[in-house]
């Protein structure tokens, strides 16, 4: 069972008050000895200490003074200590109050004040507010004089642990490696801080599922507390929770479970009888006793965890939901599935109210989800055409709850936006989406700068920190804005997940939808049509899933075909119809006669294109070269349906909204031909219609010269702030071709020739200038990069015209991040480019970058590829869509597509026109109707 790592103060945090000299006297030296007390990890005495200083504080110097404020902090550090942050958070804010009255801006003090402020507030789970905290104590440390390294160092620690508590992943891993520098260069070897940075390091990686790295991380970060830290100290026992966790998290049961015991003892040896930490580490502990089939201890173990978290923790807090669901997996391994379904309900609900999907509360949603079902199929069973069960329709919740993308959400927001009848709405939703948009991304530039030595960082870190606080005015004041003038607005961009009946009521007669969900038990399927709905646990778990489709997936790659010599392995039609029987079998009777299939992908299931399925099959499995004319005949699942996808199930509610949207008043705006090379003026007279087929030989494997080359990373192009043009310039191939497709496109949707941008005319600058608002379909022709390596810049982008000297505004790629600061009205975005819908790996998103940033600029359907293919093969079946669409006004975009591949596979003219590579790489993404 995959778990998020445990945020155990005492591993992770340590909170720094430093103790002026400037107060000399009694109550300064019962302060000294609650700071030698703390470090010795003898909380109690320290707590008694600390009170007594407060006391003597408030008599001697009264409430207004350091000493006061700084026992005061001791004693609300101590409180967090020892498993009691509701008691020490009013201390904290107290402190803070009187530092601020009565010492001057900028003192030391008041920055340690405001980062333990911080420190409460991320332990109360208010991190947004914990981030602002930790922003402003760090930057008063970097501006203090003489400046303290060693404090700097603890706010990039703190900060970056804030990061990882929202997934911020990639902002946190260079501010903990800059405070572990700073640490090694300033402390001695054994220092407890230098470990403390080492766990926080090996946290990060555990966030990314390197638990392998992550280990070494946590043994060196321990041999430094036993070397340093008295035995029976508490930080040993946060150290050593991490390393049990990471062993269980490799698999490693047997030796998880001693080191969990030895973390138990020390636990209950030295902290107090309901500490926090003793339910964590209860918690964690049971949770290895599950795969060890210990049952029993589990059960005991989870419930007394229970009882300490209920008794000091908030009631929705995650680690009460962690404890709960681990009680309903036992219930369910031990054959109880009613006391699993309500124990798993509770937990799920709980997160679900505290209004966060991370990756702990997606666990409980899904688990729920398994949990439902088994309790449902052993129940009678229900007629497709009744009304669903309430617990069928909680299980489709969760899963909503659970798999919901970032793309899903991009396309509600558009289609609030678009759904809007005020105009005054839609302008202010929309500047909302952009100030998050350019936040996210000087959030992320500004924590590449932290990471750097003060010395080191560039000129414009001010600069940046000074946006970021216009960005944040901004978002309040329009947040404040909506609250008042439009209360609805909530309910526009964040709906609840739909039940079946409301998407049963959002569907057409010949339309069926088919829904997956990942699991943690399993892959799940709901197929819905208008008159009925079933809910199925595939029977293949989701590791057979995933290599049968990355092994149908490597035969329609053709860079992989040509690199395989003369005995190629071709596309396998037995494997195509095996994955049909596993993911649409159990449903066929619900797609018998409809026209419309609407595909929401998870998991491996996104990279998949469903056109390629086989419903049944006959004669030969798997063809050789010479029977190439075999795949012409097989009974391909495009051949019964118009296939499209949809990011979410919520997205068919999102774009069916926008569907009467007031029209764009020209039909369409095309850019192609690129020109790449330096001093290349484009072709006067338009070239050829698109050939009739692609040049590929009958009897041999597609030339290597006809093959498109292998994605391009976009970090291979960028230098500094801008592309490397030099680069693009030796890498990308003309496109002659496109000229002709955008041509014939337009003639076909009778659009002017001054809306066809070609060669020096299809620049990013032109792109981002006009007025796109005005077109019904927006039409790009030509490369595109998908996301390389270079954290920060690797984005997707679209290659247009290069500049001779590149700019912010043009340097000829089209990211991701600009597109999505375009304003389009578009019922259609061609990307006839290659793999606009490549995903990272099998199981990422459905949509590559820029397919979601199109859909945020306002696209309601996409026309995208899977894979890279020659660009005559491309030409020919986008200009066949939009022929198609001529001759039949009525005829869906799904549809279209669907004509256009059966055209494509039919023509006998060349025994490679049959092969799945070169006719099914498209797939509709969004609205595939009218």
């Amino acid at each position: 069972m995959n778990r998020v790592p445990g945020y155990c103060w005492a591993a992770l945090l340590f909170i720094t008050v430093v103790i002026s000299s400037s107060h000399a006297g009694e109550v300064d030296d019962l302060n000294a000895q609650v700071s030698e007390l703390t470090r010795e990890g003898r909380y109690p005495e320290a707590s008694a200490v600390a009170q007594t200083a407060a006391d003597k504080a408030r008599k001697i110097h009264g409430e207004e003074s350091t000493a006061y404020a700084r026992a005061i902090s001791w004693q609300a550090y101590l409180l967090q200590a020892r498993g009691k942050p509701d008691q020490a958070e009013p201390l904290f804010e107290k402190s803070l109050g009187i530092y601020q009255r009565i010492l001057p801006p900028g003192h030391p003090d008041i920055a340690t004040s405001i980062n333990n402020l911080g420190f409460s507030y991320q332990n109360s789970d208010r991190l947004i507010e914990a981030e602002k905290m930790y922003k402003h104590a760090l930057d008063m440390r970097e501006k203090a004089v003489p400046v303290s390294e060693l404090a700097i160092a603890e706010s990039l620690n703190n900060l970056a642990q804030c990061y990882k508590r929202q997934e911020r992943i990639d902002e946190a891993y260079p501010l903990h490696a800059r405070a572990l520098a700073i640490r090694r260069k300033l402390l001695k070897a054994d220092d407890p801080l230098i470990a403390q940075s080492l766990t926080n390091l090996g946290s990060t990686l555990e966030l990314q599922e390197r638990f392998a790295d992550a280990e070494p991380y946590y043994r060196e970060a321990l041999a430094i507390r036993r070397k340093s830290q008295a035995s029976d100290h508490p930080d040993i026992a946060g150290a050593l929770n991490k390393l049990a966790e990471i062993l269980f998290k490799r698999g490693r049961y047997q030796e998880a479970e001693t080191v969990f015991r030895d973390v138990i003892e020390q636990r209950y040896r030295t902290q107090a009888a309901g500490h926090i930490d003793i339910a964590t580490s209860l918690t964690a502990r049971a949770e290895n006793l599950i795969e060890l089939k210990q049952f029993g201890e589990a059960k005991m173990a989870l419930r007394n965890a229970l009882a300490i978290q209920q008794m000091g923790l908030p009631p929705l807090h995650p680690s009460i939901a962690r404890s709960q669901a681990g009680l309903g997996r036992v219930a369910g391994l031990e054959g109880d599935n009613a006391q699993a379904l309500a124990l798993l309900r509770v937990a799920a609900v709980s997160q679900a109210a505290r209004g966060r999907s991370d990756p702990l509360a997606r666990q409980h949603f899904a688990a729920f989800v398994g949990a439902a079902y088994n309790v449902v199929a052993k129940s009678p069973s229900q007629s497709p055409n009744a009304a669903p069960s309430p617990l069928v329709n909680q299980a489709l919740e969760m899963a909503q709850r659970s798999g919901l993308s970032e793309t899903a959400a991009t396309v509600t927001r558009m289609a609030a936006r678009f759904s809007s009848q005020d105009s005054a709405l839609r302008e202010i939703m929309r500047e909302r989406e952009e100030i998050d948009a350019e936040a996210s991304r000087r959030e992320l530039a500004l924590s590449a700068i932290l990471a750097l030595p003060v010395e080191d960082r560039p000129t414009t870190v001010a600069a940046e920190r000074q946006s970021l606080a216009e960005l944040s005015e901004r978002r309040t004041k329009i947040d404040a804005e909506l609250r008042i003038k439009f209360p609805d607005y909530a309910n526009l961009v964040s709906p609840e997940p739909l039940s079946l009946e409301q998407v049963r009521a959002l569907l057409s007669p010949g339309e069926v939808l088919v829904y997956y969900f990942c699991g943690t038990d399993g892959v799940y399927l709901w197929a819905v049509t208008q008159q009925a709905s079933q809910w199925r646990r595939l029977t293949p778990d989701i590791a057979t899933i995933s290599a049968s489709v990355s092994q149908l997936r490597e035969t329609l790659d053709l860079s992989t075909l040509t690199s395989q010599g003369t005995k190629p392995k071709l596309f396998n039609i037995a494997l195509s119809h095996q994955l049909y029987d596993w993911l649409l079998g159990p449903v066929e009777g619900l797609l018998d006669g409809k026209t419309q299939l609407i595909v929401v992908p998870s998991g491996p299931m996104t990279s998949l294109p469903f056109q390629t399925l086989v419903k049944t099959t006959s004669g030969i499995k798997q063809p050789g070269l010479a029977e190439l004319a075999v795949y012409r005949d097989v009974d391909w699942l495009m051949n019964h349906t118009a296939i499209s996808v949809m990011p979410a199930m919520s997205s068919l509610q999102a774009l069916r909204a926008t569907a009467r949207r007031p029209e764009s008043t020209k039909p369409m705006i095309g850019f192609g031909n690129p020109i790449f090379e330096a001093n290349t003026k484009p072709p006067e007279a338009p070239r050829p219609a698109p050939p009739a087929t692609h040049p590929v030989a009958a009897t041999v494997l597609p030339p290597a010269a006809a093959a498109p080359n292998r994605p391009l990373a976009y970090a291979s192009f960028w230098r500094g702030p801008a592309a490397d043009v030099d680069a693009l310039r030796a890498a990308l191939q003309p496109l002659p071709e496109t000229e002709a497709e955008l041509r014939f496109v337009a003639d076909k949707l009778h659009a002017s020739v001054d809306d066809i941008r070609l060669g020096a005319a299809a620049t990013e600058a032109a792109v981002k200038s006009l007025d796109l608002t005005k077109y019904r379909v927006v039409y790009f022709a030509t490369h595109g990069l998908v996301a390389g390596e270079m954290k920060g810049l690797g984005e997707p982008a679209l290659a247009l015209s290069l500049p001779s000297s590149p700019s912010d505004m043009d340097d000829g790629l089209l990211t991701a991040s600009e597109v999505s600061q375009l304003k389009l009205n578009a019922d259609w975005v061609i990307l006839s480019a290659c793999n606009t819908a490549d995903a990272k790996a099998a199981g990422a998103e459905a949509l590559s970058g820029l397919a979601k940033s199109f859909f945020h600029a306002g696209a309601r359907a996409m026309l995208v590829s899977h894979w890279r293919v020659g660009s005559q093969a491309t030409t020919r079946m986008t200009t066949n869509v939009f022929d198609i669409m001529a001759r039949q006004p009525n005829v869906g975009r799904a549809e279209a597509l669907r004509q256009a591949m059966r055209s494509f596979l039919a023509d006998k003219s060349d025994p490679w026109n049959a092969y799945p590579t070169f006719w099914a790489p498209f797939a509709v993404v969004g609205e595939g109707g009218l």
